[in-house]
C-alpha cells in the first residue's frame, strides 16, 4: 500500500505511480523516486530513547524454548498470564501468536534482544511480544491485529515480498514502542527498480482537495515500502477484514532508510479506494520517533481523526535519487482534530504540514503550507 502527494514550491516535481497492496493496484503521486535501496546511513538515534532497547529475560518464565517446534507448542498452550521466553536463532521460522490473554493478564513472549525469527504475526488480544530480531524475513516484518497488544524492543531489517513494509497494525489499544525498523525497501541495495511518469502531469496547485491521478499509465510499479502502516478494509479487500484502528501509541521507534513513509495511516473512507467505508479510525499518537523517510511526506494521514504528532525527528537523508521529503506531515480526507507540535525537521524537509480543507477543523499546530 502506498500513497503520496504533490511537490512543494521550488522542489522537484514528483510523478504518479501505481502501487500494489495484495494485488490491488492504486494510482498515486510520487517523485521520480526509485524503488531501490542504498545511500548513506542516517545519523544515529539521539541518546538511547529511540529504537530497540536491551532486553533481559524475566526470572519467572512459564516456558523456556530454544527451537521452533517448542515455541509453537508453548504459544498454542499459553494461558492468560503466561510468560514464554525464547532464546537462540530460530532461522526463517515466524513467531505466530494466536492465543489471547485476558485483561490485566496478558500472554507475554520474550526474546533476549538477540533471539532471531523470520518475522512476527500476532492475531490475538491482550498479548505482548518483546526482544526479537528479524532480518530478511517475509514482509511485513511484524503484523499485528487485535486489542491490547504491545510490540516493544524488536528489530526488523529489510523484510522481503508483499509490500516490503516493516510493521502493519490493526485494532484497538495498541502500543508500538522502541522498535528499530531499517532498510525498508524492495531491492535491498541493488539500485533503482522502477520509475513511472504520467503525461500530462496533474496540477498540484489547486487548494483544498486530495489530488487524484490524471491519465495514469496502466503499468504496475514495484511495491512501495513503509516503516509503519495501517488501513481499514472490509471482507472484499485485497487484505480483508482489517477494520479501523483506534487508540494506537507509536513511540520511541527508529525508522531508518525507509523507501516510503515512516507512517501511513488510512481510515475506512481512504481515497486510495481500499477502505471498507465502515467505522472510523482515530486517536493515533506518533511521538518521539526517529524518521528517515523518502516519500513525498514522512507521515501521511488519510481519513483518520485525532492524530497527535509530537517530538519526532524527521531527518530524510539522500537516498535512491531523492534528496529529502517535500513535507513532514500530510493530512487529507477529513483527518480532523490533529495536533502537531515540537517536531525537529532537517533542512532538506521542504515544510512541516500540508493539509486539505476537509481536515482543518480542530487542527492545532504550525500553519499548513500547500496540500497533500
Amino acid at each position: 500500500m502506498c500513497v503520496d502527494g504533490g511537490p512543494a514550491p521550488g522542489l522537484r516535481r514528483r510523478a504518479w505511480r501505481w502501487c500494489v497492496n495484495g494485488g490491488l493496484a492504486v494510482a498515486l503521486l510520487l517523485g521520480t523516486l526509485a524503488c531501490g535501496a542504498g545511500g548513506p546511513d542516517a545519523p544515529s538515534a539521539p541518546g538511547s530513547a529511540r529504537g530497540a532497547q536491551p532486553e533481559s529475560l524475566p526470572a519467572d518464565c512459564t516456558a523456556r524454548v530454544v527451537e521452533q517446534a517448542a515455541l509453537q507448542r508453548a504459544l498454542l498452550e499459553a494461558k492468560p498470564g503466561a510468560r514464554v521466553c525464547v532464546t537462540g536463532d530460530l532461522g526463517e521460522a515466524r513467531l505466530d501468536l494466536s492465543q489471547s490473554g485476558a485483561p490485566g493478564r496478558p500472554i507475554e513472549v520474550f526474546g533476549d534482544g538477540h533471539t532471531t525469527v523470520g518475522g512476527i504475526t500476532i492475531n490475538a488480544d491482550h498479548v505482548a511480544v518483546r526482544g526479537f530480531t528479524s532480518v530478511g524475513g517475509a514482509a511485513p516484518g511484524i503484523w499485528l491485529k487485535g486489542t491490547d497488544i504491545t510490540v516493544e524492543n524488536n528489530t526488523v531489517r529489510h523484510p522481503s515480498g508483499d509490500d516490503f513494509d516493516g510493521i502493519r497494525f490493526f485494532g484497538t489499544d495498541l502500543r508500538i514502542v522502541h522498535n528499530t525498523i531499517t532498510d525498508i525497501n524492495p531491492t535491498g541495495g541493488d539500485g533503482p527498480s522502477c520509475i513511472q511518469t504520467v503525461n500530462p502531469p496533474p496540477d498540484p496547485s489547486t487548494p483544498g482537495v486530495l489530488l487524484t491521478p490524471d491519465n495514469p499509465t496502466p503499468d504496475t510499479c514495484d511495491a512501495h515500502a513503509d516503516c509503519l502502516q495501517t488501513f481499514a478494509t472490509g471482507p472484499d479487500g485485497a487484505v480483508p477484514n482489517t477494520g479501523p484502528s483506534q487508540g494506537v501509541r507509536i513511540e520511541g521507534n527508529y525508522c531508518q532508510r525507509i523507501d516510503g513513509h515512516c507512517l501511513i495511516a488510512q481510515g475506512p473512507h481512504s481515497r486510495a479506494g481500499t477502505g471498507s467505508g465502515q467505522g472510523e479510525s482515530s486517536d493515533i499518537t506518533f511521538v518521539d520517533n526517529y524518521c528517515d523517510a523518502h516519500a513525498s511526506q514522512a507521515v501521511l494521514v488519510d481519513d483518520v481523526r485525532k492524530v497527535v504528532i509530537r517530538g519526532n525527528q524527521i531527518d530524510s537523508t539522500d537516498f535512491e535519487s531523492s534528496a529529502g521529503v517535500f513535507k513532514a506531515f500530510a493530512f487529507a480526507n477529513n483527518s480532523t482534530d490533529a495536533t502537531v507540535e515540537a517536531n525537529q525537521l532537517s533542512p532538506n524537509v521542504g515544510y512541516e504540514v500540508a493539509m486539505d480543507n476537509s481536515s482543518r477543523a480542530g487542527y492545532r499546530g504550525p500553519s499548513p503550507v500547500g496540500i497533500p
